[in-house]
This record gives C-alpha cells, sequence and structure tokens, in this order.
C-alpha cells in the first residue's frame, strides 16, 4: 500500500470540516461571501509565498520558465476551481441552502472527474473501481432524494 495514502483522507477531513465552519460564521453574523474570499484570498497567498521562499526558493524561476507553457491553462483552472467553485458554494450558504445538502451535490464532482480523465487522460477503472463509484453515487442520490 502507498505510504502517501492517509494523506487523501486528511484532505477529506479538512474539505468536510471547512463548510461547516463557513456556514457558521455566515449564519452568526451575516458574514458576505466577498470577505470570506478575500480573507481566503490573503492567507492562500501568503501560505504559497511562505512554502515558496522556504522550501522552493532555488527552483522557482527555473520550474516557471520550465513548465511556462501551462502557465495559461494553470491560471484558468486555478481561477475555476478555487475562486469560481469558492464563489458559488460560499453563495448556496448565504443564501440559506444547508450545508449538508450542498455539500452532498458538490460531492458529485466525482462525476466529471471520471469521465474526463477517462475522455482527456485516456485512463481505465478497474471493475471494482467501477463499482465502488456506481455504490458511491447511489449513495449520494439517496441522500438528496429523502422525504
Amino acid at each position: 500500500m502507498n505510504n502517501y495514502i492517509l494523506l487523501p483522507f486528511i484532505v477529506a477531513f479538512i474539505w468536510g470540516f471547512s463548510p461547516i465552519i463557513f456556514k457558521y460564521i455566515i449564519n452568526k453574523d451575516k458574514t458576505p461571501t466577498y470577505l470570506i474570499l478575500f480573507i481566503q484570498a490573503i492567507v492562500y497567498l501568503f501560505a504559497c509565498l511562505t512554502y515558496i521562499i522556504f522550501w522552493k526558493q532555488d527552483v522557482i524561476h527555473e520550474d516557471i520558465y520550465k513548465h511556462a507553457k501551462w502557465i495559461p491553462l494553470m491560471s484558468i483552472t486555478s481561477l475555476m476551481s478555487i475562486f469560481v467553485a469558492q464563489l458559488l458554494f460560499l453563495y448556496t450558504l448565504e443564501k440559506g441552502l444547508h450545508v449538508n445538502i450542498v455539500n452532498i451535490i458538490t460531492a458529485l464532482y466525482p462525476v466529471v472527474t471520471v469521465i474526463f480523465a477517462y475522455i482527456i487522460l485516456n485512463e481505465t477503472l478497474t471493475y471494482r473501481q467501477i463499482l465502488g463509484f456506481i455504490i458511491t453515487m447511489i449513495g449520494i442520490t439517496l441522500l438528496l432524494y429523502h422525504d
């Protein structure tokens, strides 16, 4: 088993807990979405710069030149995945949708990932992975369509 398998579980915990905090802040104080996004951007920028300065300072210039052709695609993808997705997510919370419903719906992103991984990256899935995927999608559907 891969030594890094615990990391996705940590990510899942962080991504699972963060919406609770955001919804709490929005409900308690009617904090506007733009302010949350602004604070996130500042923290994200600071964290990235700190990471680069302390751990990647010696290679950043070389890597920028080496991978410059991908910068536009990285920029567009980052804008969509970091800013637009987060803006829409926070907006739905601000408008009163329940965080559990919003998270269940956004948890459908693996469908998009699997489809595009197959189309663009030519990735294949084992039967066990397909079965797990189907069971997960059934579970999400059951959670969304309750009485």
